[in-house]
């Protein structure tokens, strides 16, 4: 029977979250220093457990923030910023981290300072700007990223018009971490939701792509496309059963059936029929 991996956070998600978060700590680092340097200059007892206490007000969120951040994009592997529509859902979705940050600076003020409602509002109308600046610069950041791995998967193989040999492997992950697997060695590809679930022998493991990603990436090689949800390896193929309702069934070698759907089933066909494939009428 078939195990499946619970997946981890792509590697570009993982780079993204130490990346961002450490520039976040050097700026909260430099935030302390500044609040203790002023202390100084102003006369004042300069106290770096005060300092680090404002330096936290200002910027001790976001190291939180963050993770949740690119959890959001990393989750839907649909989300770019390519229309208006995605650029709009991607900015309600992620709003809230920005207004968060506000709330407890001003929070922290009305703690340690009681100060009025004027001076509140005052001190918000200086700080959103920077916080809206901070959440935008990140949240391009986590797109950059994303938009790198994509076209790092895209050049993992290169379609047969340009002469390039297409990709022999896929990178795919497990509770274990990444592995690489051959292109022979798996049976079909699958979209699963967000992921798409690699059959290799007895296991499947998880990758995060698209089915239009994957199409080019795979070109050339034995998985060929059968479905909007399915590729499969025709060397793995051991018939195709047409059912009387006009449905057509791939049957692998291991007793298991992949649907094949009309707009792909005459292009399926055809290469089936070019490897010498077997038919058969239920």
């Amino acid at each position: 029977m078939a195990s499946i991996t619970k997946l981890k956070a792509p590697e570009w998600a993982t780079l993204c979250n130490r990346q961002l978060i450490g520039a976040v700590t050097v700026l909260l680092l430099c935030s302390v220093a500044y609040c203790y340097l002023l202390a100084s200059i102003e006369g004042d007892k300069a106290n770096l457990t005060l300092s680090t206490f404002w330096a936290l007000s200002d910027w001790g969120l976001w190291p939180l923030l963050i993770p949740v951040l690119v959890q959001q994009i990393a989750a839907n592997q649909q989300l770019e910023l390519a229309s208006n529509k995605q650029l709009s859902l991607a900015l309600r979705a992620t709003i809230w981290m920005p207004l968060a940050a506000l709330l407890l600076r001003c929070g922290f003020e009305f703690v340690m300072t009681e100060t009025s409602a004027l001076h509140l509002l005052t001190l918000a109308s200086k700080r959103a700007p920077v916080y809206l600046a901070v959440w935008l610069l990140l949240l391009a950041s986590v797109f950059w990223k994303k938009h790198r791995y994509a076209a790092t998967l895209q050049r993992q193989g290169v379609t047969a018009q340009h002469g390039v040999k297409p990709a022999q492997t896929l990178v795919v992950h497990s509770s274990q971490g990444e592995h690489v697997v051959r292109l022979d060695e798996i049976q079909y590809l699958k979209a699963c939701g967000n992921y798409i679930e690699v059959k290799v022998q007895d296991s499947l493991y998880l990758m995060r792509a698209t089915m239009k990603a994957l199409e080019t990436v795979l070109e050339g090689s034995p998985l060929v496309r059968c479905h909007r949800s399915f590729f499969v390896n025709m060397s793995y193929v051991f018939s195709i059963d047409y059912i009387a309702t006009g449905n057509h069934d791939i049957v692998l070698n291991s007793g298991e059936k992949i649907p094949v759907s009309k707009s792909f089933r005459d292009q399926f066909r055809t290469v089936y029929r070019q490897s010498g494939g077997v038919s058969r009428t239920s």
